[in-house]
């Protein structure tokens, strides 16, 4: 993933390096979904250091590579895969920084808190970015975030709602609440 970064951000002008880019990419992140699969998301399991190290790094340079592609790649499609595989990337990491900080219990509740208001603020920026576009090209920034804030809400009542409890469930819903009327009020 860290060649398919530098590729992509160096060869941002050539179709070849774009194409080596998103090889290196596909391949990297085939490897992050083995290491890093989604069914450890839905549970606190605690990892040894050094996998949860890898799987810190790997889904740093997950987002990272999204981002590069997208940045370097002239069609608009780019930024919506790039924005599936930065939210997953995103959720890996606050999932395991906080189950490898706080432990499988309250870790495992602090990572999705995170994850959540993560959502949040991608939303909130992509929205804050379509007010800054000419009107022609405004939809696809605005569907675009409307989708993440959806995305973000279905995950905070589906996932959030049944899984955390006490001070978890209250920061999360307090902060997405805040942050949805500080997005409404512009």
């Amino acid at each position: 993933l860290a060649m398919a970064v530098v590729v992509a951000v160096a060869g941002r002008r050539s179709r070849v390096a774009r194409a080596s880019a998103m090889g290196f990419g596909v391949v990297g992140g085939l490897f992050h979904l083995a290491y890093a699969p989604p069914f450890l998301l839905l549970e606190g399991t605690a990892l040894t250091t050094p996998m949860a190290m890898s799987t810190l790094v790997g889904s740093l340079l997950l987002v990272a590579w999204a981002v590069a592609v997208a940045w370097s790649a002239p069609a608009d499609w780019s930024w919506t895969m790039a924005a599936i595989v930065a939210l997953y990337g995103m959720t890996t990491f606050c999932v395991t920084a906080g189950v490898l900080l706080g432990g499988e219990a309250d870790g495992f509740l602090a990572g999705h808190v995170a994850a959540t208001l993560c959502w949040i603020a991608l939303a909130a920026a992509v929205l804050r970015h379509a007010t800054k576009v000419p009107r022609a090209e405004r939809s696809l920034p605005i569907i675009g975030g409307m989708a993440v804030v959806a995305a973000a809400m279905a995950k905070l009542f589906l996932f959030d709602l049944g899984t955390l409890d006490g001070i978890f469930r209250v920061v999360v819903f307090i902060a997405v609440g805040l942050a949805l009327l500080g997005m409404g009020t512009g």
